[in-house]
C-alpha cells in the first residue's frame, strides 16, 4: 500500500491524488454541461439579435419589423424610434432559441435608402445580412428548419458557413 508522501519514482502520492481529483473534477463539469444543454433546459438558451439601422436624409420614411415568422408574432418594430436622419440606430434583441424570425424592410417613398443608409442584422455575433439598396420593401427570413413557413430562410447553424440567402416576398 501506498502511504502519503510516499516516493513513486518521481512523482509523490500527493500529486497522484492531486492529477486523480483534477481529472474527477474535468469529467463531472463535463458531464454538467451535458445536462445543462439546450436540448435538456428549452427556454433557458436565448440567440442575441442585433438590428443596426442607419437612417438616410428621409429616416420618417424607414420602418422595420422583426418577427416570428411562424406565429406572426411582433417581436420589434422601429415606428417612433428612428427619428434623426443620417443616425445609426442599433437594437439588441434576446430571443428564446430555435425560433423562425424574418425582418421586413419598409420605405413609404419607394427608395430605399439613399446616401449611406443601410440596416444590418447579426445574429449570436454573425452578420447573417445587410441592405443599402432596395425599393419601397424588401424581406428577409432566418433560422428556420426545413418545412417550416419560411422555407427559404437562411438556416442558422453555429460555426457553420450560411449556404444560402433569397429574399421572400409577401407574408404567407
Amino acid at each position: 500500500m501506498i502511504k502519503e508522501g510516499q516516493q513513486l519514482g518521481s512523482m509523490t502520492y500527493n500529486r497522484i491524488d492531486f492529477i486523480v481529483k483534477l481529472v474527477l473534477v474535468t469529467f463531472f463539469i463535463s458531464v454538467l454541461h451535458s445536462v445543462l444543454s439546450a436540448s435538456s433546459l428549452p427556454g433557458l438558451m436565448k440567440d442575441v439579435i442585433v438590428i443596426s439601422i442607419h437612417t438616410d436624409a428621409f429616416p420618417d420614411e424607414t420602418t422595420l419589423s422583426l418577427i416570428d415568422a411562424n406565429s406572426y408574432e411582433l417581436i420589434f418594430s422601429s415606428v417612433a424610434r428612428i427619428q434623426t436622419a443620417n443616425t445609426l440606430y442599433q437594437d439588441t434583441i434576446l430571443l428564446d432559441a430555435n425560433r423562425c424570425l424574418r425582418v421586413i424592410l419598409e420605405d413609404t417613398g419607394g427608395d430605399g435608402f439613399l446616401s449611406g443608409g443601410y440596416y444590418e442584422l447579426s445574429f449570436n455575433n454573425l452578420v447573417i445580412d445587410r441592405k443599402s439598396s432596395y425599393a419601397s420593401r424588401y424581406e428577409f427570413s432566418f433560422n428556420c428548419g426545413e418545412g417550416l413557413i419560411c422555407e427559404t430562410a437562411v438556416p442558422i447553424t453555429s460555426g457553420t458557413e450560411l449556404l444560402k440567402k433569397k429574399p421572400i416576398t409577401g407574408l404567407s
